[in-house]
């Protein structure tokens, strides 16, 4: 597991590129994108499309299924 660190005013933090918890998936890549993805459609949406990603689903299919 690489581990990263961030320093602002000497106070250093160490954070991961990989969750331990779910390590095959790229997590702090995904998250921000949810971010920037829940600005443009809305939380909830957001959320469905992360959670069909997570699970190996079309989010397509899935925005497709909310918007009706």
């Amino acid at each position: 597991m690489q581990v990263a660190y961030d320093c602002d005013n000497s106070l250093c933090s160490p954070h991961s590129e990989t969750s331990p918890t779910f390590p095959k998936i790229p997590l702090t890549q995904l998250i921000p994108k949810v971010i920037e993805r829940s600005w443009q459609v809305g939380a909830s949406q957001a959320l469905e499309e992360f959670e069909a990603t997570i699970n190996g689903k079309n989010a397509e299919t899935n925005q497709g299924r909310s918007q009706s």
